[in-house]
């Protein structure tokens, strides 16, 4: 008998018992949507993160004290960027009573590439998280909103920060040398305190549509933007002028980028610390740029060193960290690589189960068949035409559930599951496709035997 009257008969007791080979293919369904939504999820889990990480900058270097609370009020972003990278302070005994500090020498020995030949730039900075800004518009009461993160740099912190200006300017190293209170706002910022407080009731992204598009839209949102420039603001009752709007960067894990002022170094200091000397201020982080991404791991192990040393500590035991984005994307890649194979192992279970269904169903039929066996049998059908018949049910039913679990993927993957858009992997297509066949092909053989093995005889006796 030719194959393809071997697949028609197949399909044809397939349809003449629709309820149970719904019902049969209904398990292989359930277990190939299982897979693919899982690694969907899996892979927008691994997507998200790496997006996030890579707002900070893939080529990017930050160096912290390493204990909690090194004075100022960055103590506490400080002790919240540890926690959120994983960083474990040493414990306060006698060989820690020495108070870690980053100082303008540390920085300026960075800025020099004979020190650190793989880094191209560092700047300093004072980070203040939740300072409370304030601006009064023409004829209306005050707009206050709670800022996560005002930083106080040079000007190479834009450019260290990938940063871009989508309304005004920049400010300049002669007003930072001049101590000049000016700052560039990100667009939730300006949102809050040009929009009257309003955009905090709203989401981040619809804050941030204020600066998200190029070209004509994007012109469009400088345009909105541009009302806040040249008027002050009072970050914790001091003031300064907002010069440049921020292009939108999103969410680094939890943290909103595009709330945040970024100021002069020097006014931070001066408005908010009381130091009339750069220098003189306090300084609780240091951001270095590599001169590219492959050469993170370098520019790191010489940071580390020309820091060790000029604090005079070994790097074991180090009063500061290195922290590396790009090294927290490899290890959040593994681990969330690690975490797509467990939930596809989990779903794997159910597809297990529904080609044990296929297998039940199938020895039921070779049961139920027997005296047709027989008959065909005896009509000149030799057992590798039963065989093939029989085998090609069970492909048919597996095949049909993982087409329609295909759908299922599809369909579950669109929705929004655990705070995370699911992103459906290519290569979970073709497995699911592989997998519906191999499974038909494994669960279907042992029935398809059984049935060509029957005696002609034996099978017409059968009652």
């Amino acid at each position: 008998m030719k194959p393809a009257d071997s697949f028609r008969m197949a399909g044809n007791a397939v349809l003449a018992r629709k309820l149970r080979s719904t019902l049969t293919l209904l398990g292989i369904m359930i277990g190939i949507s299982s897979v693919i939504t899982l690694v969907a999820v899996g892979a927008g889990s691994q997507r998200a993160v790496q997006v996030s990480i890579s707002r900070m900058g893939t080529d990017t270097l930050l160096v912290l004290p390493n204990t909690p609370g090194s004075g100022g009020r960055g103590s506490a972003l400080q002790t919240q960027l540890r926690r959120s990278l994983g960083i474990k302070a040493p414990p306060v005994n006698g060989t820690n009573l020495r108070k870690p500090a980053l100082t303008y020498a540390d920085a300026s020995a960075l800025e020099d590439q004979s020190n650190v030949p793989d880094a191209i730039g560092a700047a300093p900075g004072i980070f203040l998280n939740h300072v409370v800004g304030t601006y009064v518009t023409p004829g209306s009461s005050p707009a206050s909103d709670d800022i996560s993160i005002v930083i106080g740099s040079t000007p190479e912190f834009l450019d260290i920060d990938n940063d871009s200006i989508i309304a005004g300017r920049a400010f300049t190293a002669a007003e930072y040398a001049a101590h000049q209170r000016v700052c560039v706002l990100g667009t939730f910022a300006v949102a809050d305190l040009a929009g009257g407080g309003d955009a905090g009731d709203q989401s981040a992204g619809e804050g941030a549509d204020l600066g998200e598009a190029d070209d004509a839209e994007g012109a469009a949102d400088a345009r909105l933007d541009a009302s806040i420039l040249g008027t002050s603001v009072r970050l914790n009752g001091q003031p300064f002028t907002v010069i440049g709007v921020l292009g939108p960067k999103g969410f680094s894990g939890q943290e909103n980028l595009d709330d945040r002022a970024v100021c002069t170094g020097t006014g931070i200091a001066d408005a908010l610390y009381g130091y009339a000397q750069p220098g003189e201020g306090p300084l609780n982080a240091i951001v270095v740029q590599a001169a590219s991404s492959t050469q993170v791991p370098a520019a790191q192990r010489e940071v580390t060193e020309l820091l060790a040393g000029r604090h005079h500590v070994n790097v074991l035991n180090a009063d500061f960290v290195v922290f590396s984005a790009s090294s927290a994307l490899a290890t959040t890649t593994t681990t969330n690589h690690t975490l797509t194979i467990l939930l596809s192992a989990v779903a794997a279970i159910s597809l297990l189960v529904g080609g044990i269904g296929v297998m039940n169903i199938q020895l039921v039929a070779v049961t139920e068949r027997t005296r047709e066996i027989g008959i065909r049998k005896a009509a000149g059908a030799n057992s590798g035409d039963i065989r093939a018949q029989f085998l090609g049910e069970a492909v048919i039913l597996s095949m049909a559930g993982g087409i329609l679990g295909l759908g299922g993927g599809f369909l579950a993957s669109r929705f929004t599951i655990a705070e995370v858009q699911p992103v459906v992997e290519p290569y979970s297509v073709y497995l699911a496709l592989v997998v519906s066949l191999l499974t038909g092909v494994l669960f279907g053989l042992y029935p398809a035997h059984r049935a060509a093995k029957l005696e002609p005889i034996d099978a017409l006796r059968y009652e």
